[in-house]
């Protein structure tokens, strides 16, 4: 288990590139959100890479606690990524929208 932890983190950045790919050729708010969208993974993972480094005995026997099944262990994880990294990327929203825009828009003039 204490393996998968990480590769959940890993996905959850490379399922957001694909998205950032999919915004090639759309509008520029629709570029903006899959940027924003990468970011804020990008932030959890390395924040929650932190953490589990430092805690992981004590995640995986959390997660052995909630349910024997390792898929929904995997599962609730993931949960507890996306909503603890959205409790404490909320705040910085309006820093995330202004990364996003000065990078879209020096993207259009390179």
């Amino acid at each position: 288990m204490s393996h998968a932890l990480f590769i959940i983190l890993g996905c959850n950045i490379g399922t957001c590139v694909t998205a950032l790919i999919s915004t090639i050729g759309t509008s520029v708010n629709a570029r903006r959100t899959g940027l924003i969208h990468l970011m804020f993974n990008i932030f959890g993972t390395i924040l929650f890479t932190i953490v589990v480094w430092c805690v992981q005995d004590y995640i995986v026997k959390f997660l052995e606690i909630v349910t024997s099944k390792p898929a929904m262990q995997i599962a609730w994880f993931h949960v507890f990524f996306n909503i603890i990294t959205t409790l404490i990327l909320l705040p910085f929203i309006n820093v995330l929208v202004f990364i996003s825009c000065k990078i879209i828009i020096l993207s259009r003039f390179s």
